[in-house]
């Protein structure tokens, strides 16, 4: 019997992650579809861009299609059960890579605003960089898939938690969750019928593996909040922590 549900568990952990990755690489191929298209027409046009701003187009879909083969292979370890390769990460760091990898995404695709907010410089967790940005992305897509077709923002925030760790909140201005218990589950998504439900289960995940919680509420001015908390490393508990 144990054996039967340590394999179920690893068919269960395997088919979330297959599910996630596909959900999660849809905005990047979307992204870096979008973005070849453009540079073609502008490229038919009489007054093409000069090399170098074409160049520049194209580094950036390099650097999107890059990122997506690395994010297939550190999947490819979590499913695995490696729990990637975790090492010893500034949190602000982690979090101006998920500004800078989403923002250019909504900002083509959407009317929202992705806005890097409180920094905690020093707080160092010991997590796989890539795995954390993608849980990390999850929170702010989901966020921006609650928004919808409305213009509104969403907010990265590095913080003290408790003694000993420290959380990054993201927010958003949008209906908040319906259900506050069920968000983080296996299930739930905020694209209704048309959403798979493994998103948020994932980076919960994600989270988890690297010592952490992920939790949603709603806030009392509006809007939802996903906060990541993480033990931080030792020697900088002092300084972030209330």
């Amino acid at each position: 019997m144990e054996n039967f549900t340590s394999a179920r568990d690893k068919l269960l952990t395997l088919g979330l992650v297959g599910l996630g990755l596909a959900h999660e690489l849809n905005s990047p191929l979307t992204a870096t579809g979008l973005g070849l298209e453009l540079l073609a027409d502008r490229l038919r046009r009489p007054d093409p861009p000069s090399p170098a701003e074409a160049a520049e187009a194209v580094d950036r879909v390099l650097s999107r299609i890059r990122r997506m083969a690395a994010l297939v292979d550190r999947f490819r370890q979590f499913a695995r059960g490696e729990g990637g390769r975790p090492t010893w990460v500034e949190l602000d760091a982690v979090a101006d890579g998920v500004h800078a990898l989403v923002r250019p995404t909504l900002a083509e695709l959407t009317h929202i605003a992705l806005v890097r907010g409180d920094r905690l410089p020093g707080a160092t967790v010991y997590a796989d960089r890539l795995l954390l940005e993608q849980a990390l992305a999850i929170a702010v897509l989901n966020a921006a898939d609650a928004l919808g077709d409305r213009e509104g923002c969403i907010e990265l925030h590095v913080a003290p938690h408790r003694p000993g760790w420290v959380r990054v909140d993201v927010d958003d201005d949008g209906p908040g969750f319906d259900s506050v218990n069920d968000s983080v589950e296996l299930g739930f998504s905020t694209k209704g019928d048309d959403g798979m439900g493994v998103g948020l289960a994932l980076a919960k995940g994600i989270v988890e593996s690297a010592g952490g919680t992920l939790e949603a509420s709603n806030r009392d001015e509006g809007g939802a909040r996903l906060r990541t908390c993480l033990p931080v490393r030792p020697s900088a508990a002092g300084g972030a922590a209330d």
